[in-house]
């Protein structure tokens, strides 16, 4: 492409940016801050609301159209993304039908949008006793 450039203008100058645009996409204004912050705290709101339907029986489906009334009712413009799985289900393909069961590991992950900026928030929820194979990774170490 700057080829294609220079054989147009010869004295075209080829500047690399992409670090200026890199350092400029870590700084923010109050008011960014401020968009990102309320992304946040909607994708946590819905995942606090879905962590207190969990109970066996509930549906992905269910969670799903949950989260997404609940950031709607928070004020979100949309939503980037409502990833969730319970026990082994792929989190790609949710929305079928999973059931919880007793033992499952639930994951969320979500993130609302607010004027432009993502969030991104998950949590884990086990339902029962934390199994014995996945202890060490509840605990974080």
């Amino acid at each position: 492409m700057t080829d294609h450039l220079s054989s147009k203008d010869p004295e075209l100058e080829k500047v690399t940016a992409d670090d200026v645009f890199l350092e400029l996409r870590l700084i923010k204004s109050p008011e960014e801050i401020a968009l990102i912050e309320k992304a946040t705290r909607i994708s946590e709101k819905a995942i606090l609301a879905c962590v207190g339907m969990a109970r066996e029986g509930v549906t992905d489906s269910e969670f799903l159209c949950h989260a997404k009334m609940k950031m709607l009712d928070e004020g979100t413009d949309t939503w980037d993304h409502l990833t969730l799985s319970i026990g082994g289900s792929d989190p790609e393909a949710h929305g079928i039908g999973t059931a919880v069961s007793k033992g499952d590991i639930l994951r969320f992950d979500f993130g609302a949008i607010c004027g432009g900026y993502v969030s991104d928030v998950n949590r884990h929820v086990v339902l029962g006793p934390v199994p014995a194979n996945a202890q060490k990774l509840v605990e974080g170490s």
